[in-house]
């Protein structure tokens, strides 16, 4: 009986980076979610469910960080629920320009914000929505995204790999310190932000999905500049689609077009706040290899074997053996990763910002490398029952040691009463005992 000559499949939507969806037939299937038992899979889901719960509490109860740039951005949300606008309400905060040539005494008592103009609004309609205070508001924000951020990285591993990549990756983000979810700063919002756009741009939906990302890629610009290069990966994304591509750009950079709102935000001048590093190149890119160094490794190793071991079965049929890309998502983990860590570089050896060696600075390309690496050492282990247990034998293991993490901060917090902060602090406690209400105060760092 003749054989008939089997085409090599076409890898649908969602194939891994680089790296053909399927490696073959039988146990070398790419996993669904009938591989996974459904009382299993809502076992896990109660786990993540109960650590994003317990790691939300700690954020609101226990840890409650507040840089200078939180104090104004909840004064800014203070001022939008009293009907005075944007604007912060100590002049010169974060504007370098404020004490120049430009210096009057005649300022106003309150100055336009020169901070993001995302996050001072949202806060605002959280205190409004739940009635709680502005400063409980915003720390309510950091933790429902990590809430939406968890649930995000998940989702895009899933649509990238498959049930079991999504198991990974939640584990692999959620033992990482998630540094920038204890503050009351942008990075919370602007990291939901960052992986839903991602997550709606790995869809299989219609052109309009574009549109989604674009809209959700301008919001987090307007949330935090430092989401700049998520614009890239989507133009990348749409470049890449076989049909329609222009189309998508078009639909993509229109929904971008929301990052445009800022400079319309706000009365008054606008006093810049950036002045020139006095970090050299050298420096920066140091702080950012050993920030990134083990991840960058990592990440290499597991795509070398997942690349090898996805590829493997085509070899008999492919002469050259190398797989090309498939679909314009496949690119879009790499293209974050690189696109964020240049424009952090840049950013820090040429303005007066937090160099890359900072951990909330990093953590934007740390989460999106583990994601990566989870991808890939999902698809570099062998087909089989041994990495399905193994899969949900790992998110278990992370995520009981991330609740006992955040169980034990929470049994060990301290009295963060505005009195015990005053007390603590000799700053804080003559300031209590001397300034009035209507005293003319200059400083650096008082902003508390």
């Amino acid at each position: 009986m003749a054989r008939r000559k089997r085409k090599a499949a076409k890898a649908p939507p969602g194939a891994a980076p680089g790296f053909p969806a399927k490696a073959g037939k039988g146990k070398d299937a790419a996993p669904g979610r009938a591989d996974f038992p459904a009382w299993l899979l809502a076992a896990l889901a109660a786990l993540l469910l109960a650590h994003a719960v317990v790691f939300g509490w700690r954020v609101m109860a226990a840890e409650r960080k507040l840089a200078p740039d939180s104090f104004n951005y909840i004064s800014v949300a203070r001022n939008l629920s009293s009907g005075e606008g944007f604007v912060q309400s100590a002049p010169g905060l974060n504007q370098r320009e404020f004490w120049g040539e430009r210096f009057s005494p005649d300022f106003p008592p309150k100055t336009r914000s020169t901070h993001s103009a995302g996050y001072p609004p949202l806060i605002a309609a959280v205190a409004g929505v739940s009635g709680l205070g502005h400063e409980n508001a915003a720390f309510l924000i950091s933790a429902l995204s990590y809430a939406a951020f968890l649930s995000l990285v998940g989702g895009l591993a899933l649509r990238l790999w498959g049930v079991g990549a999504a198991l990974a990756a939640a584990s692999a983000v959620s033992i990482l310190e998630p540094a920038p979810f204890f503050y009351a700063l942008t990075e919370p919002p602007a990291m939901a932000l960052l992986f839903a756009a991602l997550f709606v741009l790995a869809g299989k939906g219609g052109l309009w999905r574009f549109a989604t990302a674009g809209g959700l890629c301008g919001l987090a610009i307007l949330m935090r500049s430092g989401m700049l290069p998520l614009a890239g990966v989507g133009v990348l994304s749409a470049l890449l689609l076989r049909e329609d591509r222009w189309k998508a750009l078009g639909l993509f950079l229109a929904g971008v077009c929301v990052a445009g709102i800022k400079p319309l935000v706000g009365e008054g001048p606008d006093y810049h706040a950036l002045g020139p590093s006095l970090r050299p190149w050298g420096l920066v890119v140091s702080g950012y290899v050993q920030g990134t160094g083990l991840f960058l490794l990592a990440a290499g190793g597991l795509g070398a074997a997942a690349y090898w071991r996805t590829t493997q079965g085509e070899r008999g049929r492919r002469r050259g053996g190398a797989a090309p890309l498939q679909d314009s998502q496949n690119m879009m983990l790499p293209a974050w990763i690189g696109g964020y860590s240049a424009f952090i570089i840049a950013a820090a050896a040429i303005y007066n910002v937090e160099p890359p060696a900072d951990p909330r600075i990093l953590y934007p390309a740390k989460s999106a490398l583990l994601v990566l690496c989870a991808g890939w050492a999902w698809l570099a282990l062998p087909a089989g029952r041994g990495r399905k247990i193994a899969a949900a034998a790992v998110l278990a293991l992370c995520v009981s040691a991330s609740l006992a993490r955040d169980w034990t901060a929470l049994r060990n917090r301290e009295d963060l009463s505005a009195a015990a902060m005053i007390a603590r602090s000799e700053l804080l406690t003559w300031t209590d005992e001397n300034i009035r209400a209507g005293d003319f105060v200059m400083g650096m760092d008082i902003m508390d």
